[in-house]
């Protein structure tokens, strides 16, 4: 088992210790993905990825975006031009390498409350 909350609070501090690479060890490695995820789970994982995004337009629902500024793990701008193809998504760019819940979990909270609040009206 894998307890990803204790492996947040070890990775903040790793992170505020100035270890500025904890965050890409424990979260970039295949092989701790392995130690806690069945072998073909994660091997499905991968086929998907590989599958690329269905039409993004056709999504009618409103959609919040939470984009890293940092580009650990795929280039930003990219990700940007494919969402602008959903018609009713907004974009917010936290400062974060990689893993927004780790690495600004209150920015992230607030970002989404705002957002539900603007859904619900006035």
């Amino acid at each position: 088992p894998l307890d990803l909350e204790a492996l947040d609070r070890e990775t903040r501090a790793a992170m505020a210790a100035g270890e500025g690479e904890a965050l890409i060890a424990r979260y970039a490695s295949p092989w701790a993905d392995l130690a806690s995820t069945p072998t073909a789970a994660y091997l499905q994982s991968l086929v998907a990825l590989g599958r690329g995004l269905p039409d993004l337009a056709g999504v009618r629902v409103p959609v919040l975006a939470l984009l890293s500024t940092g580009g650990a793990f795929g280039d930003p701008a990219i990700t940007e031009r494919q969402l602008a193809r959903l018609p009713r998504c907004r974009v917010v760019r936290l400062p974060a390498r990689h893993w927004i819940a780790t690495e600004r979990p209150e920015e992230m909270r607030q970002a989404i409350e705002a957002w539900c609040r603007e859904l619900a009206g006035p």
